[in-house]
């Protein structure tokens, strides 16, 4: 444990000291451990790896935006940057007794109050692909044009994914399956997300149970932000072929319509979040 501490808190500081000098992008898939605080390990995470990403990037930029899309709350980074305002923290996350962590309702009556820069955007479990793609689109356009941040940190935490396995009906591709995303729409919301972001990006992984489902994810969001598209079938000498092609392809899960009441719910999501930031 000790060896991971010290591979992963000096990876976030490697991180991002490589950005803007020399990369204006840098990825680190194997970061992004969002629950950990200053002195308490919290779900899997056992270190605070982003905020100290974020706490060494603040010598170089005057603002941050942190966007966690990882189905749980991102309530570790945001309690590092309660109380200020040079880190804004934005969380689309499920939100419901006994969804862990339990936090990120909304309210401003959470830690810091009107003084911080956090937002939240909690859901409903087994939110719909269509709907969380388009709350989270406008959400980040919301929060981006409000505060012109200089610097970009993006959490794929890729757990919200959920597919019926092709070749064992009823097996969930990821256990927590807060919500029913899929990698088209994993790709369709960071690749939003770049071309708004004309600033330096760090990009960090995050939660994902199912290895095969979270490979592939983070392989197909690569090729996004490389702007290479990848071959929809696994190389038959992949290594574990077996269980990355058990969902048929590089991709998790399958394009999904507007559910009924989707439009409504993006919109009170969205206004939700215009009220907050009004008030702010």
């Amino acid at each position: 444990m000790g060896d991971y501490i010290l591979l992963l808190g000096g990876a976030a500081l490697q991180s991002a000291s490589l950005l803007s000098r020399p990369a204006d992008l840098v990825i680190h898939w194997d970061g992004g451990r969002h629950h950990a605080l200053r002195s308490l390990a919290s779900g899997y995470c056992y270190l605070a790896d982003i905020p100290l990403a974020i706490q060494s990037l603040l010598g170089r930029f005057k603002s941050i935006l942190y966007v966690d899309l990882d189905v749980h709350h991102g309530d570790g980074v945001e309690f590092a940057f309660a109380h200020t305002k040079k880190v804004i923290t934005l969380s689309f996350h499920v939100f419901e007794p006994g969804f862990f962590p339990g936090t990120g309702s909304g309210e401003d009556k959470e830690r810091g109050g009107k003084e911080r820069g956090a937002y939240n955007v909690p859901m409903q479990r087994d939110t719909k692909a269509p709907v969380w793609e388009e709350t989270v689109k406008r959400g980040v356009t919301m929060v981006w044009e409000k505060y012109n941040p200089d610097c970009l940190v993006l959490q794929c935490g890729c757990d919200g994914i959920y597919s019926l396995d092709s070749v064992n009906p009823g097996l969930l591709t990821d256990p927590h399956h807060g919500m029913q995303l899929t990698s088209y729409s994993f790709q369709s919301v960071v690749s939003y997300i770049l071309d708004l972001a004309k600033v330096p990006k760090l990009i960090l992984g995050g939660g994902g149970y199912h290895p095969p489902s979270t490979a592939k994810t983070f392989a197909l969001l690569t090729g996004v932000i490389l702007g290479k598209e990848l071959d929809e079938d696994i190389p038959l000498d992949a290594q574990y072929w077996e269980e990355l092609e058990k969902d048929g392809g590089i991709h998790v899960g399958r394009d999904t319509k507007m559910p009924p009441g989707g439009e409504e719910e993006i919109e009170r999501l969205c206004t939700a979040l215009k009220e907050r930031l009004e008030n702010h």
